[in-house]
């Protein structure tokens, strides 16, 4: 991941624009369970929709280490689209469904294809892709030697609009190894049957951390993301800090010699500077700005582990607006 100079900015500039005009209240001695940071932006919500631009940016792609082409990537817009809905719920077993949909538009130019010994398939100027998925998760919860412990499985099936492509499975676990009043800690591991992922196994950390006196929250899910988090006022949050953002879709490329569907895989470093906003009792409107930086990106054949086409890409801005709802808020 490449760490932009300009995070220091950022994080300067919050610090002063937040101490200037909200001060801190030392007769409101608040603990991390009860801090309004966790219990008015829940992790998780019922209904969440996004719209997504980045800025251009130049790109190139290689086959077995020869570039074949490059260009520049002039816009790249996704909508985002997500429901999770409890099926089940008991005192140590929770079973939800999650339906997610993506749509993404790219739109090339200046486009170079370059002669090399192996074949290669093109695209159009501006593709679009839609990416559907249905997923069923299990969670289960419990305590051992005194310690909280959720084991999650999961089953996801995904396609586009050409029709379904896959089934995936995944585990996790999560030990609450550390807990006060205003620290928790725990450690973990996901595991993934998917051969597009890039990191399919990697060990995963969930640390919160309120700093006694002021109003800043440490809050991480690594290594999916790093936020130093705050309230503006009684209905607002300020975060900045860093994510993994990964994305995919299917490429159909209805060329002679190759196969019918191919995978795109993402993943891209993002600093990131968000605020969300409580508009009414249980809706809440998102804005985000930041800088991306890809950290790879492959083409693979559909449930093939060896990558087929890389893609590199230049850092570049973007801005992401959103709202969720929840229910029974």
């Amino acid at each position: 991941m490449v760490i932009s100079p300009n995070k220091s900015f950022f994080l300067l500039l919050a610090l002063f624009i937040s101490s200037a005009i909200f001060a801190q209240d030392e007769k409101n001695k608040l603990v991390l369970a009860n801090n309004p940071i966790n219990e008015k932006f829940p992790l998780m919500r019922f209904l969440e929709v996004s719209y997504e631009q980045f800025s251009a940016s130049d790109y190139k792609m290689k086959r077995e280490d020869q570039k074949y082409e490059d260009g520049t990537l002039n816009s790249q817009r996704r909508l985002r689209a997500s429901v999770l809905v409890p099926l089940l719920r008991k005192k140590k077993f929770m079973v939800l469904t999650n339906l997610r949909y993506k749509y993404e538009s790219l739109d090339y130019s200046g486009v170079k294809y370059y002669p090399i010994e192996y074949p290669y398939f093109t695209h159009r100027g501006k593709p679009e892709s839609h990416y559907f998925v249905s997923s069923t998760s299990m969670n289960y919860f419990d305590k051992i030697w005194g310690k909280t412990i959720i084991v999650n499985a999961n089953m996801t099936f995904d396609g586009s609009d050409k029709g379904y492509e896959r089934m995936i499975g995944s585990v996790s676990a999560l030990v609450n190894v550390y807990e006060t009043d205003y620290t928790t800690l725990s450690v973990g591991a996901y595991l993934s049957t998917s051969k597009a992922m890039i990191f399919p196994i990697f060990p995963t950390l969930r640390y919160q951390h309120m700093f006694a006196g002021t109003p800043w929250v440490i809050d991480a899910i690594m290594p999916q993301y790093f936020y130093a988090r705050r309230m503006i006022g009684k209905n607002g949050r300020l975060s900045l800090g860093f994510l993994l953002d990964s994305g995919m879709y299917f490429e159909y490329p209805g060329q002679e010699g190759f196969r019918k569907v191919y995978t795109f895989d993402k993943v891209a470093g993002k600093i990131d500077l968000g605020y969300e906003r409580i508009l009414a009792k249980s809706l809440i409107l998102s804005l985000n700005v930041g800088v991306s930086s890809t950290y790879k990106g492959v083409f693979r054949e559909k449930n093939e582990k060896d990558d087929f086409v890389e893609m590199s890409q230049n850092t570049n801005g973007y801005f992401t607006v959103g709202f969720s709802y929840n229910l029974g808020k």
